[in-house]
């Protein structure tokens, strides 16, 4: 059943602008957008969505495609990469977080979002290639070029991206991972750790729920100018129906785990 124009109206109004920061009188743009897909035979297919007027960022959302396209060319997912604190650093690997994330697994480097473990794996590696692959393997966008490091995690693009397109992607390493495909099933177990790493938050709202069940995560922040940009792709069951949703919520001046808090609201208004 799709969801009425009047609950994605009152999902605009009640839960997402409801809980925004205060927006510049008269400004046109609206700050939080969402696109819900439903996950069946491969495909993501719309539900609803409400859009803010801008692509939706990338930023870290890139990182399991990543991690899949590391583990093809026999990355040992075992294998830990020490995240320094910020001081022990150098220029050319950086990370998020000033105190770093120690030593990292693939795992943990999906559930923390690791920039350093990313950024030292692909240190030699073609980018080309990699954009290749992406646009072989997800239908990566022919704009959105990866021609330096940062790239690679999806900072620093050259612009965002159609949240349909960013659905695309996840129900194909979705649809993988059901299939049965070890690198896809590696990447999805990593990121349904992110309950312990950038969603705790939002998990230990979710988990106050009986509906659905968390099946993975992921959080992503960009920055226009000084203020930050975030998105979060949640997929989850519907412990009822088995139906599978898959849902993109992206929201300016906030980072990734903020954005990920509307997403609550999204799937309470949601009737399959």
């Amino acid at each position: 059943m799709l969801i009425s124009k009047g609950a994605v109206n009152r999902i605009l109004l009640c839960g997402l602008l409801g809980t925004a920061l205060p927006y510049p009188a008269g400004a046109a743009k609206i700050r939080a957008g969402f696109f819900l897909a439903e996950l069946k035979d491969g495909e993501a297919i719309a539900v609803a969505k409400a859009e803010n007027g801008s692509l939706a960022p990338v930023g870290s959302l890139l990182k399991p495609f990543a991690a899949w396209y590391l583990l093809e060319r026999g990355l040992d997912a075992k294998q830990t990469i020490l995240c320094p604190p910020e001081r022990k650093r150098s220029d050319e690997l950086r990370c998020w977080t000033p105190a770093g994330h120690g030593a990292t697994d693939l795992s943990g480097a999906l559930a923390q979002s690791c920039n350093y473990y990313f950024l030292s794996l692909f240190r030699g590696q073609n980018l080309t290639s990699y954009e290749a692959w992406l646009r072989e393997k997800f239908e990566w966008p022919e704009m959105l070029r990866i021609t330096k490091p940062v790239h690679v995690y999806g900072y620093d693009l050259p612009s965002g991206i159609a949240p349909a397109k960013l659905a695309h992607m996840y129900a194909r390493l979705w649809n993988a991972r059901e299939a049965g495909n070890a690198h896809a099933v590696r990447v999805a177990t990593g990121l349904k750790g992110v309950c312990e790493g950038t969603m705790q938050e939002f998990c230990h709202a979710f988990a106050k729920q009986n509906q659905y069940e968390m099946l993975l995560g992921k959080t992503g922040t960009v920055h226009e100018g000084s203020q930050p940009y975030g998105i979060a792709a949640i997929i989850v069951r519907n412990k009822k129906t088995n139906r599978k949703l898959l849902l993109l919520c992206y929201e300016h001046r906030k980072t990734g785990a903020q954005a990920a808090l509307n997403a609550l609201r999204i799937f309470n208004q949601y009737k399959p």
